[in-house]
């Protein structure tokens, strides 16, 4: 089974398959509308649509001229300390893998090492996503906004983080 999101790709790079973080608890709890609203300036005032799957999803209801947004996503099974140097890995090299029997290529991606977010973290430059390692669980923040710097990204992802990992 491969789960892939509008902006995540779990299946292939990741040794486990996403799940929220406690059983029966969604992932928009952790990441509700109010804080998406505070932390994320494009976000404040614009019409939003929120999706609740194994992803969080806040969009911009149109008009935009293509999709613009914040997602979260967990992983708990199966993370150790060593799976997000291993994540890390995986995605700076790039990889093969095998998905419904065909051999797939990740191209490597451009990664680099985050302070202040979790146990450790590290930034995607090519999906504008966190990835937090914190209290056993991988969390994936993706920021889909063009209206904002790539530091402005990095630092309402390591907030939001922070505010995640607080209710876990």
């Amino acid at each position: 089974m491969q789960m892939i999101f509008v902006f995540l790709a779990l299946g292939a790079l990741a040794p486990a398959f996403a799940q929220t973080a406690a059983p029966g608890t969604q992932p928009c709890a952790y990441f509700p509308e109010t804080l998406v609203r505070q932390l994320f300036p494009p976000l404040a005032s614009a019409k939003l649509k929120t999706t609740e799957k194994a992803t969080c999803t806040h969009s911009i209801v149109a008009p935009t001229p293509k999709h613009q947004g914040v997602s979260l996503n967990f992983q708990s099974r199966g993370v150790t300390p060593k799976t997000i140097d291993l994540l890390f890995n995986r995605m700076k090299n790039g990889m093969k893998t095998t998905v419904k029997g065909r051999e797939v290529v990740i191209a490597p991606k451009d990664v680099e090492w985050i302070q202040g977010a979790g146990d450790k973290a590290f930034w995607n430059n090519d999906s504008q996503q966190l990835a937090v390692s914190a209290k056993g669980h991988l969390i994936y923040i993706t920021v889909n906004l063009d209206a904002m710097a790539k530091p402005q990204k990095i630092e309402a992802a390591k907030k939001a983080s922070a505010a995640i990992i607080a209710k876990l």
